[in-house]
């Protein structure tokens, strides 16, 4: 496991101790077994914190095509996705090792970079990410909330935030993310909302189609990113929270930076 991080933030105060904190990649690849366009079954997940498993899984595939009797005429298709992430590691005073923090640290959460399809039993290994049509997706959620803090000035240090993966299906069809960080985020309360108080948790991520992918309006393809893509938001204090008798209130949009 690699010792050095990718990047380091300043020293944080976390439970009235000095951290500080590094950010490490973290890459997954899993396989999955469809059929007619329908998820049939999960395969086997390979995580590390650097490429060198990619040949693993170059190797998996090709195993798992022979056991199957898979090939690219097969009604039955094997697929690959693959998921980069930052995660958060804390530095300890005592001996300098990076060690994955204690739950009740209140770190930041785990950060998703980019998920994409890379491989297929049918046509083989998909495009670098690089090589694929990038466009800036805004997206904002309302979330209700109840608590002391609703209307503070600061909301943006009260929450965290951070982008789920895409569903599979999504991927499948060529979606991808290229950049999971949020970008401009804003938090504002929305205090006129239904039965309640909200807040409004804004901000964009890149999302990418890939080379050759059938040909879609803007509408049809915001709509796809509407139903693959999620935004989790969580409070990070005590003094401010969901208000669980209102959930079923919460909506999520999306838009076009520049449609």
């Amino acid at each position: 496991m690699s010792n050095t991080p990718l990047r380091t933030q300043s020293i944080i105060q976390v439970q009235e101790r000095a951290l500080e904190l590094g950010w490490f990649h973290d890459l997954e690849v899993s396989f999955s077994y469809w059929h007619g366009g329908k998820l049939l079954l999960d395969g086997p997940k390979f995580q590390w914190p650097n490429e060198t498993v990619l040949e693993d899984v170059r190797d998996e595939g090709q195993r798992l095509c022979r056991i199957y009797d898979i090939s690219s005429t097969s009604s039955l298709e094997l697929l690959a996705f693959r998921v980069d992430r930052e995660v958060p590691r804390a530095k300890s005073p005592s001996d300098g090792h990076w060690h994955y923090p204690e739950r009740d640290q209140g770190l930041p959460p785990t950060l998703l970079r980019s998920c994409h399809l890379i491989w297929s039993s049918k046509t083989g290994e998909a495009p670098t990410l690089r090589d694929w049509h990038v466009r800036e997706a805004c997206f904002a959620k309302f979330v209700p909330v109840v608590g002391a803090s609703v209307a503070a000035a600061d909301l943006l240090g009260r929450f965290s935030v951070q982008t789920n993966p895409l569903a599979q299906d999504a991927m499948r069809r060529g979606l991808a993310i290229f950049d999971g960080q949020v970008s401009h985020l804003t938090i504002d309360e929305e205090p006129s909302g239904q039965g309640g108080r909200f807040i409004r948790v804004a901000g964009q991520i890149s999302i990418a189609t890939a080379p050759g992918s059938p040909r879609t309006s803007d509408a049809e393809l915001l709509d796809t990113v509407g139903q693959a893509a999620a935004i989790d938001v969580r409070p990070t204090g005590r003094d401010l929270h969901w208000d669980t008798t209102r959930l079923d209130k919460e909506q999520q949009y999306w838009s076009w930076r520049n449609p």
